[in-house]
C-alpha cells in the first residue's frame, strides 16, 4: 500500500508533425490547500455524525481513511491515449 500523496503530474501532448514539450505540474503545491478544505469537511462531518448518529462514527473514520488511501493510490497511474493524429500522456508521480 502506498502512503505518500502524488507529487507531480506529467502531461505531454504531441502530434504526428510535432508537439508540445512535456509539462511537469507540481501538485505537491496544492496539497496544503486541499488539506485545509478536507480538514474543514472532516470536522463538519464529525460534528454531523456526533449530533445525528454516534453509532456510525466508526464507519465515518473508515470512510475518511479509505479516501486517503484512494488518493495515495493515484501514484503510478498512467493514462496513454493515442489516435491517428495525436498522442496524449498523463502520468502521476
Amino acid at each position: 500500500m502506498k502512503v505518500l500523496l502524488p507529487m507531480f503530474v506529467r502531461l505531454k501532448i504531441s502530434r504526428k508533425n510535432g508537439g508540445w514539450p512535456a509539462f511537469w505540474l507540481p501538485v505537491i503545491l496544492l496539497w496544503p490547500l486541499v488539506f485545509l478544505v478536507l480538514l474543514l469537511a472532516f470536522v463538519f462531518g464529525l460534528f454531523a455524525v456526533a449530533i445525528f448518529d454516534t453509532r456510525s462514527l466508526k464507519s465515518f473514520f473508515r470512510l475518511s481513511a479509505g479516501l486517503y488511501v484512494a488518493l495515495c493510490e493515484l501514484r503510478g497511474t498512467k493514462l496513454d491515449i493515442e489516435t491517428n493524429e495525436q498522442h496524449i500522456l498523463v502520468a502521476v508521480y
